[in-house]
C-alpha cells in the first residue's frame, strides 16, 4: 500500500510504494533487515489501494494530502532485483500509470540497471526519475548478489537518456569511500547524471567513533560535515547537484528536497514538516488542518494508546509539536 514510514518528518517526497517484499541483492548494511528475513521475496501487496490514490481516493493514512505527490518506488525492496524477469510487477505498474495518467510524478530507486534497461522505452514516455544506488568498486564484496558497480556505471548513459533525471544515491556513505566517490563525480556528469544524494551509515549498536542520533549510531556531525563540504565542492566543480539526506545536515544539501527531484514539472513538494520549518519556506496542504489527519505519525510510537491519543489531532499540529521536540508530541500524549 501507499505508505509514509518515519519519513513523514523530514521529507519533501514522503510517499513509498514497493513492489515486492524482501530483496535478493545480500547487501549487508540493508537496514531493511532489521528483525526480518528479507531473503524470501514476495508480491509487495496493496495494489488496490496503489491504484485508488493514483485515481484520487486517499485512506486513514494519506487523507492529508489534497495533491498527486511523488511516490517513491523502491523504499524496502528493489523493484529491479532478479525476480522481476519473471513477475514484472514493477512493469505492471508503469503500465497502469501510463494507461490512466501518464504524466504522474515517480522516483525508481534501484540497484538492478540492466533489468531497468528493459522498461526504458515505456519510463522515456512518462514523468520518472531514477536513483541509482552506487558507492563505491569496494562495496561490491559486501552486495554480493547485487550488479556489479562498473556494471551500474556502464548503464547511466543510456539511463540518463531515457528519463526526467538521473541520480546516484550514496546510501549509506562510510568514511572509507570518500576518495572512491570523489574520483567518479567527472564520469557521473559525463554519463549524464543531475546529482548525487548523499547520507551517513547508522549502525544499531554502539561502535568506537560514533555517537548517538535518535535510535541510531552514526558519524559525529563535524566529521560528516568535512567530508561532506570537501565531496560537495568537488561536485559543484564538474557540475553536479549535491543533495544531502542526512537529517542533522539537511541544510548543506543544495536543496531541501534531497531526493533530488527539485525543479521536474509536475513534481510537486511537501514542504510542511520539520525540514523546512528549519531551514526553509513552509506550504501547508488544505488537508492537513482537518482531525484526524494524523495517522501517519503512529511511526513515532507504535502502540495502541498513542495511536488512540492522535486520532482526534490534526497533521499540523503533529508537526507543529514535533518542530518544539522530537520527543515533545510522545511526552504530551503519555501525559493524556
Amino acid at each position: 500500500m501507499i505508505k509514509t514510514g518515519s519519513q513523514i518528518l523530514h521529507c519533501s517526497n514522503p510517499l513509498n510504494f514497493d513492489t515486492y517484499k524482501g530483496c535478493s541483492h545480500g547487501c549487508e548494511y540493508c537496514f531493511a533487515k532489521r528483525g526480518n528475513d528479507i531473503t524470501k521475496i514476495k508480491n509487495g501487496g496493496g495494489w488496490i489501494s496503489f491504484k485508488n490514490w493514483i485515481n484520487g481516493e486517499r485512506n486513514e493514512f494519506t487523507k492529508w494530502c489534497s495533491q498527486d505527490l511523488p511516490i517513491h518506488i523502491g523504499g524496502l525492496s528493489d523493484p529491479y532485483q532478479p525476480i522481476e524477469r519473471t513477475e514484472i510487477r514493477t512493469r505492471k505498474v508503469l503500465e497502469y500509470i501510463k494507461k490512466t495518467k501518464s504524466n504522474y510524478p515517480l522516483i525508481i530507486s534501484t540497484k538492478g540497471t540492466e533489468i531497468l534497461k528493459r522498461d526504458l522505452k515505456l519510463i522515456s514516455k512518462m514523468n520518472i526519475a531514477i536513483q541509482i544506488s552506487m558507492i563505491s568498486p569496494e562495496f561490491d564484496k559486501i552486495e554480493p548478489n547485487a550488479p556489479k558497480y562498473n556494471e551500474r556505471l556502464n548503464s547511466l548513459y543510456e539511463i540518463s537518456k531515457n528519463c526526467k533525471r538521473l541520480l546516484i544515491r550514496i546510501q549509506p556513505y562510510v568514511l572509507e569511500s570518500k576518495n572512491h566517490i570523489i574520483s567518479f563525480l567527472q564520469d557521473y556528469k559525463n554519463k549524464g547524471v543531475h546529482g548525487i544524494i548523499i547520507e551517513g551509515m547508522k549502525w544499531r549498536s554502539m561502535k568506537d567513533g560514533l555517537v548517538k542520533s535518535g535510535a541510531d549510531c552514526c558519524y559525529p556531525r563535524e566529521i560528516l560535515i568535512n567530508d561532506f563540504t570537501e565531496i560537495k565542492k568537488e561536485c559543484h566543480r564538474v557540475g553536479l547537484r549535491f543533495y544531502c539526506a542526512e537529517n542533522r545536515l539537511r541544510d548543506m544539501s543544495d536543496s531541501l528536497n534531497c531526493c533530488g527531484v527539485d525543479g521536474i514539472n509536475g513534481f510537486i513538494e511537501q514542504t510542511y514538516n520539520i525540514t523546512h520549518h528549519l531551514f526553509g519556506q513552509k506550504i501547508l496542504d488544505k488537508n492537513m488542518c482537518n482531525i484526524g489527519s494524523a495517522a501517519p505519525f503512529a511511526v513515532v510510537e507504535q502502540t495502541g494508546p498513542f495511536y488512540k491519543g492522535i486520532e482526534l489531532m490534526s497533521f499540523k499540529e503533529c508537526i507543529d509539536l514535533c518542530c518544539k521536540d522530537y520527543n515533545y508530541l510522545n511526552v504530551l500524549l503519555q501525559k493524556k
